[in-house]
């Protein structure tokens, strides 16, 4: 069967400890699950012993959305940004590891709203693709 699972900045725009209750919350509206948004905010803040604890109460899945801002664009051969983003991406990744999950979705390989209008160049793909294929070996490494 389907499962379906409630996005959590419905409730605001950032996921703390006063967001906790969402799990709960989230449960009682019939929800499988609660996806969070790993921003560089949130990842910074996210109370991850405590979520543990209330997702396991609960018996609600984690799952987690990222997207990247233009000084983490991999899409581009600014090697700089390059590292920005994969190194984002490594932490989205550990962060999902910490919660057994097996889900990160969103916008990972080029920048969140960053439209020109015209189809990637190959370029733009290779270097996308490049540094993508870093974090999935970063990934697998933690498993």
């Amino acid at each position: 069967m389907a499962k379906c699972g409630a996005w959590c900045l419905l409730w605001g725009s950032t996921f703390d400890r006063k967001y906790l209750y969402l799990a709960e919350h989230v449960k009682d509206l019939g929800f499988d699950g609660i996806e969070i948004p790993l921003t560089t905010q949130i990842l910074t803040s996210l109370p991850i012993r405590e979520l543990k604890e209330r997702l396991s109460e609960t018996g609600l899945a984690a799952t987690f959305c990222a997207g990247l801002g233009p000084s983490q664009n991999v899409a581009t051969n600014d090697k700089r940004k390059q590292r920005q983003g994969i190194e984002h991406l490594k932490k989205c990744v550990e962060t999902v590891a910490e919660f057994n999950s097996s889900v990160l979705a969103g916008i990972l390989y080029g920048v969140w709203g960053g439209f020109s209008g015209n189809p990637p160049t190959e370029d733009e793909l290779n270097w996308s693709a490049e540094c993508i294929r870093e974090v999935a070996e970063y990934a697998e490494s933690l498993k």
